[in-house]
């Protein structure tokens, strides 16, 4: 750049380049601050106004300030309306080629002294000066060679911004594209300061954020009308941070006001942004990661998984294999918080469908003994032998955070609105812990939170039933502790079951089971459809013998009138009545009206997912399931059963918002086809992806028992219970396609074209429950349809 020289100042005082013990420890000095700001705002520089004597007076202090720090100093003039400025650079620090450069700048110009009045300009701008110089000062001798820091003290601000506008044409001139910070204002620190961000600006803004927490600094998101603006309208990154005066451009703004702690915070802030920022890679090397791309800085933050569930420490597991940072929250106080709650239920599907392969890999290293294969657990067995073990392992326990509920997903400095450059915004997972809110970044979400926590509603709709909220008390949803804890709740009373998938099934049975013990105890299950065939599912021709039992079972207690069908029941209103039962009311699709009464209601109606914590992230969901578009069709249950779902991975999981993938059962949103194994080659495909081996991540293969959930449309399914739909199959563990002739098909009904039977009992849950072991009918493998 052409450079004139600035002559020095005798009017610099003493105390400005005096060393205190701050300074020497390597601190911001509020000495040396409060005296530079008092030598801006003398009275004899008038306001410092741009081409007045006192503006060149101004000049002549930055330059002498500069000079001190032993480096060139070196001014550049423009001409404005007002007559000449110039600003004042100086390198602090060079960058090796191709390195980080980062520029420091503030205004030193003021409004001027006018109609009589001194207006100091002391906080406005003499204190970003003084933040800017001891900044300067401090990081002078530590950042690393490849990372270049200058300063550039600017005039004209008050007239327009004319000083940064020229020195950002400069550099755009130049082709260089450094990251900017620009202080504006460090008189009187009112809570938090003030921060605006323009032009690709998201490695400051982590940096700045992450400097905030470091020095306990506060910052929020403000309006920064200043040189920060003309860098961004070059397209040049910056931000701006003030932390202003009240009563700016008035006589009011004196050396005296501003605050000393006010300018320590802020030089503070300003070293820890340019620190962190120098610790980041230069070589901004990315990998491909869905539809955008991750920068190498996020790299160094840990992948964020939420929810300690099978899934979710699978992931984990996955993860640690790989050697890839990572941190577990968990809102509840042990891992398996959500499966503790229905402990007394045993899972349909044995041991070797719920280890995920590289939680055995861990566990075995530990000297864990992997329980029988063959055998079904319990909820409770599933957490006391596998979860918690594997929670305990070296490579997992000091990364799971208990009692941390994440409220809110989003990324730094970015809402849902803004597109340039996201990609490289730390996510932001804000989490409440012992009622205080806090934020954590990672570089990736892996959310695990699963479903169980929000039940669909009674309401047939989709919508809750009138006086549904009102009723609360008479309701529980899936799988209450029927034969244990609930117990007294549900001896010896009238339990409306309402629902057609496991939970229903498994929660009747066990109230079946009560109401041996005790007579008076009585079971109606309420189903939507026409036929309870679905519900009936595959019997024998079931891979998981224990699942097709539960159908054959509950369909023997319903033809034996110990458990009250009532099909095409759409709950429409329920009423609380003054005996203390509820009146449940149906109308259908016919205007046909059924009221049940009963003194208990369990809503076993499945479940959906809650996307509201990353609703300010890019999310394609499919507008019926709510997965991803792409899963939808893969799961949807119309179609598939759980055994039917072909393999699946990241490329299915992914959304518009890279780094961010749900996993488990909330990935299939409303779907009831979910099974664990399902969820572990999940997890383990988005690890792979994460850890860059998109080879492995895509090559997904699913080993699952057939037959196990069921389409929504069996055939049979119109016709009464028992019929066609309920019994169709095959010995062998595969799905069935029955033909016919052009007069005659299975039972006698004509089928025009090969219909695929997916027989099996619906679930939402874990790969399956059941509340306690069946005696298994072995098929003798001659039965044909009907037969």
């Amino acid at each position: 750049m052409n450079a004139h020289s600035a002559p020095a100042s005798d009017s610099v005082p003493d105390s400005a380049s005096a060393p205190d013990s701050a300074s020497d420890a390597g601190e911001p000095s509020a000495q040396r601050m409060k005296a530079t700001v008092a030598a801006l705002a003398a009275r004899e520089l008038a306001g410092r106004r741009v081409a007045t004597p006192g503006g060149l007076a101004a000049r002549a202090i930055v330059t002498a300030a500069l000079t001190e720090l032993d480096t060139v100093s070196e001014t550049d003039p423009f001409k404005t309306p007002a007559g000449e400025a110039a600003n004042v650079y100086a390198a602090i620090a060079d960058a090796t080629p191709g390195g980080r450069q980062i520029w420091l700048t503030a205004h030193y110009d003021g409004v001027g002294d006018r109609d009589a009045v001194h207006r100091p300009g002391a906080s406005d701008n003499a204190s970003g000066v003084a933040v800017v110089l001891e900044a300067a000062r401090l990081l002078k001798h530590r950042l690393p060679g490849d990372v270049g820091l200058s300063v550039a003290l600017l005039d004209a601000e008050e007239i327009g911004a004319l000083g940064s506008a020229h020195h950002a044409a400069r550099l755009a001139a130049e082709g260089r594209t450094p990251l900017i910070i620009n202080v504006d204002g460090a008189g009187e620190l009112n809570e938090a300061v003030s921060v605006e961000a323009g032009g690709d600006a998201m490695p400051i803004l982590a940096a700045l954020d992450s400097a905030g927490k470091t020095v306990g600094v506060p910052l929020r998101a403000g309006q920064i009308a200043s040189d920060n603006r003309q860098y961004v309208a070059a397209g040049l990154a910056a931000v701006g941070v003030g932390a202003g005066m009240p009563g700016y451009h008035t006589e009011g703004d004196t050396a005296e006001r501003v605050r000393p702690d006010t300018l320590t915070a802020m030089a503070s802030l300003v070293v820890a942004t340019v620190e962190h920022l120098a610790t980041q890679h230069t070589n901004s090397s990315t990998q491909t990661f869905g539809a955008g791309t991750m920068s190498e800085p996020l790299n160094e933050l840990p992948v964020m998984v939420i929810g300690a569930g099978p899934v979710g420490l699978a992931a984990a597991a996955h993860l640690a294999a790989r050697n890839v940072d990572f941190l577990v929250l968990e809102s509840g106080d042990a891992v398996g918080a959500a499966i503790r709650q229905w402990g007394h239920v045993r899972l349909f599907s044995p041991w070797r469908y719920n280890i995920d392969s590289a939680a055995r890999a861990l566990l075995e290293q530990s000297g864990w003994s992997a329980p029988d294969a063959d055998v079904n657990p319990t909820g409770a067995e599933l957490v006391e032998r596998y979860l918690a073990p594997l929670a305990a392992t070296e490579q997992i326990r000091a990364r799971i955070r208990l009692g941390h509920k994440v409220t809110a997903i989003s990324r730094v400095g970015v809402d849902r609105v803004r597109s340039r450059s996201r990609e490289f915004a730390p996510f932001l997972i804000r989490v409440e812990v012992d009622g205080q809110l806090t934020d954590l970044h990672a570089r990736a979400v892996i959310d695990a939170t699963g479903t169980w926590n929000t039940p669909n509603v009674l309401g047939a709709s989709g919508l809750p039933a009138y006086g549904e909220a009102e009723a609360t008390a008479f309701i529980d949803h899936a799988l209450p502790d029927v034969l244990g804890a609930a117990r007294a709740t549900y001896a010896g009373k009238h339990t409306l079951v309402v629902g057609a998938g496991y939970s229903a099934v498994n929660t009747m049975l066990s109230l079946a089971e009560l109401a041996e013990q005790e007579p008076d105890t009585r079971v109606t299950w309420a189903i939507r459809t026409g036929s309870a065939a679905r519900s009936y599912g595959g019997g024998d021709a079931d891979a998981l013998p224990a699942r097709g039992a539960l159908g054959t079972r509950l369909k023997d207690l319903v033809a034996a009138g110990r458990i009250e069908l009532v099909n095409q029941f759409s709950t429409r209103q329920i009423r609380t009545l003054s005996d203390g039962t509820v009146e449940v009311e149906s109308v259908d699709a016919r205007d046909v009206k059924k009221i049940v009464t009963a003194d208990r209601i369990v809503a076993a109606t499945g479940f959906r997912p809650d996307h509201s914590i990353a609703s300010e992230l890019r999310l394609d969901l499919d507008p019926v399931l709510g997965a991803t578009r792409e899963l939808a069709p893969l799961i949807d249950p119309n179609e598939h059963s759980c055994g039917t779902v072909p393999p699946h991975g990241v490329d299915q999981l992914s959304h518009p918002e890279p780094g961010y993938f749900a996993i488990g059962a909330k990935s299939y949103g409303r779907a009831p086809t979910f099974l664990m194994a399902t969820g572990y080659e999940q997890a383990r495909s988005v690890v792979a992806a994460l850890a860059g081996d998109w080879e492995a991540a895509r090559a997904v293969q699913l080993d699952l028992p057939e037959t196990g959930v069921c389409s929504t449309s069996l055939p049979g399914e119109e016709a009464d219970s028992g019929g066609c739909g309920s019994s169709c199959g095959s010995a062998e563990p595969e799905a069935v396609a029955v033909t016919a002739e052009q007069d005659s098909g299975c039972c006698g009904t004509p089928v025009a074209e090969p219909v695929p039977v997916k027989v099996g009992l619906a679930t939402g849950l874990s790969g399956g429950l059941l509340s306690e072991p069946l005696a298994i009918v072995s098929a003798d493998g001659g039965s044909g349809c009907c037969g």
